[in-house]
């Protein structure tokens, strides 16, 4: 945990508030959850036992969490680094990334990107768009439109194989 003091009392909590986290900052490993306030720069790795929470973008990072993972923005690593949740990975949207959920993943688009969910994917809200790369669910894949009229290669799968548990590791 974090020691805190408050009112005079040392405190002992669970999540650890940080503002923008870069290479500067270091890497960051915690025995609860994470709240950042901004961004996430290049190069950094983040590892929480429980949820990491992120108000601003993500880049070429590392983001793995025991718990759920929430992007209020999104992410854009351009191939680097990854994303892996325990349970749920969500955000605004993900671009070139790769991203391992546990259980569901759920973004407004995905563009180019490597997904993979025990159980569901699903891309809605107001672009709700899928469009290349390679999405691996384990019972449903969701989304308003999927593919481009830019023919950009869009593969999708859905059940377990052992092709796609391999891959998840």
């Amino acid at each position: 945990g974090k020691v805190e003091l408050r009112d005079g009392k040392l405190e002992v909590t669970n999540i650890l508030t940080l503002d923008n986290v870069t290479k500067v900052n270091g890497n960051i490993y915690f025995n609860g959850s994470v709240y950042v306030r901004g961004e996430i720069g290049d190069g950094v790795e983040i590892k929480a036992a429980k949820d990491i929470i992120v108000d601003g973008f993500t880049g070429a990072a590392v983001l793995e969490a025991g718990g759920d993972i929430m992007l209020k923005k999104g992410n854009n690593p351009g191939g680097k680094g990854y994303i892996k949740a325990g349970n749920d990975v969500m955000g605004s949207f993900f671009e070139n990334a790769r991203v391992f959920a546990g259980r569901n993943m759920k973004a407004n688009y995905c563009l180019n990107s490597e997904v993979y969910a025990d159980k569901e994917i699903e891309i809605s809200g107001e672009v709700g768009m899928l469009a290349g790369g390679s999405i691996y669910a384990g019972e449903i894949v969701r989304s308003h439109y999927i593919g481009n009229e830019a023919t950009i290669p869009t593969m999708i799968k859905v059940g377990k194989e052992e092709q796609y548990m391999k891959a998840k590791k």
